[in-house]
């Protein structure tokens, strides 16, 4: 386990270490509880907590959603535990599936006690107490044995990245609601904005809509936090409910792309922008990352054929510039981008896994300011940005990374 001190972790070692049967009950000051059942030092399930329901409705979602009909009103009063048994009992259920269900719950359970944990004063310490009981008389073994040490680092390193990007005042078991509606319609587009509205109504908590949108509940908070600060959006608590296969869009086209643009809103137009024109996705993400940590806002290209047309309207003032690409490779975008006179003082950086004397040639001829080689690594991307933006990256304060990344916080 990690070398991180608390009294959650303190709980879990010594059911695992006394080889302890029972519950594990957890209460907070404000008579929230939650249940972590235990079998002979094993995690086997969990109960109570924020919304249960919702929670084990999110891991039949994610896990076995051809099951998820099944998990209706008769057997709610089960929980997530007693249903993957009688599944995995009648083999319409495999292992495998199974036990992603269960550790998903728990990891959600784990996570919500150590931010309560976190934000607890002497006064309002959580209280943990086990309450034993002895193995089934017959010797039955549940089917599921999860060993909490294999999941608390996974839970531990959520949290530190959570509370890193100073979101820990937004639990994501809260649900986010739109308080300016005018506000929000103002800044965004019209079905933007339709998509939003039906997102965020304080109905679905957090983690249901990252769900919904398969993006990480951090990500979102991180996109929605401007939006909180500015007073347009808030956090409530959501009534646990057995939802059914209810859509989110309710009969209305859900666009995720058109989320995502109102949730991640064009960042202040003084911080430097810095364009990247590469066909792989993944490296775009990469790049985002450490050009936004920087400071700077983010312009992904995939399409080169499109680059000039894209940057005519949202000029840089620096480009990163993938050399191998399909159709038109970075040679011939820099040499097109040059025939302009917008961009022929713009720093052009080519991005490259072959260094060699003759792509430094034809790099010199197409009047590329500089190479970076690939894979793209945070110190050279930032020597870079440091190079040719001093004076826009000196007066940003670097954020601390997260465990998730990909959009641009607004401002």
């Amino acid at each position: 386990m990690q070398d991180f001190s608390t009294d959650i972790l303190a709980a879990i070692q010594r059911c695992s270490r006394d080889r302890l049967t029972g519950r594990l009950l957890v209460r907070s000051a404000n008579d929230v509880m939650w249940t972590i059942f235990f079998f002979l030092g094993r995690a086997i399930g969990d109960g109570a907590g924020y919304n249960p329901v919702q929670r084990w409705r999110r891991q039949c979602a994610r896990h076995c959603p051809d099951l998820l009909q099944e998990f209706g009103r008769d057997l709610v009063e089960r929980d997530l535990h007693g249903c993957v048994e009688t599944w995995l009992v009648s083999q319409r259920l495999d292992r495998d599936r199974a036990v992603a269900a269960i550790e998903g719950s728990l990891v959600e359970v784990l996570f919500d006690i150590l931010q309560r944990e976190a934000q607890s004063s002497a006064d309002s310490a959580l209280t943990y107490q086990f309450d034993g009981r002895t193995p089934a008389p017959d010797g039955t073994i549940p089917p599921v044995l999860v060993k909490l040490d294999y999941l608390w680092q996974q839970v531990h390193e959520g949290w530190q990245a959570w509370s890193a990007a100073n979101m820990s005042d937004y639990p994501p078991s809260l649900a986010p609601r739109i308080d300016d509606e005018a506000a929000i319609q103002q800044a965004t587009s019209a079905n933007a904005f339709r998509n939003l509205s039906q997102l965020l109504d304080g109905r679905r908590s957090l983690r249901d809509i990252a769900l919904d949108l398969n993006q990480e509940p951090l990500l979102l908070a991180k996109s929605l936090a401007g939006y909180c600060r500015k007073g347009w959006v808030s956090f409530h608590p959501v009534a646990d409910r057995d939802s059914g296969s209810e859509s989110v869009s309710r009969g209305v086209p859900l666009v995720r792309a058109e989320v995502m643009e109102a949730i991640a809103p064009a960042p202040e137009v003084n911080k430097p922008l810095i364009a990247h024109i590469d066909d792989s996705p993944l490296e775009g993400q990469l790049m985002e990352r450490i050009v936004t940590e920087a400071g700077c806002r983010y312009l992904y290209v995939q399409e080169p054929m499109k680059a000039l047309s894209v940057l005519l309207k949202q000029p840089p003032q620096l480009i990163f510039l993938d050399l191998v690409m399909p159709i038109a490779n970075g040679y011939e975008v820099c040499a097109q981008l040059r025939r302009m006179s917008a961009f022929q003082d713009t720093p052009i950086v080519i991005l490259t896994s072959s260094d060699g004397i003759v792509d430094r040639v034809r790099a010199k001829v197409v009047k590329a300011t500089a190479f970076v080689s690939k894979p793209i690594a945070r110190e050279r991307v930032l020597d870079v940005i440091e190079k040719h933006l001093p004076r826009s990256v000196a007066e940003v304060e670097v954020q601390v990374p997260g465990a998730f990344a990909g959009y641009s916080q607004p401002a």
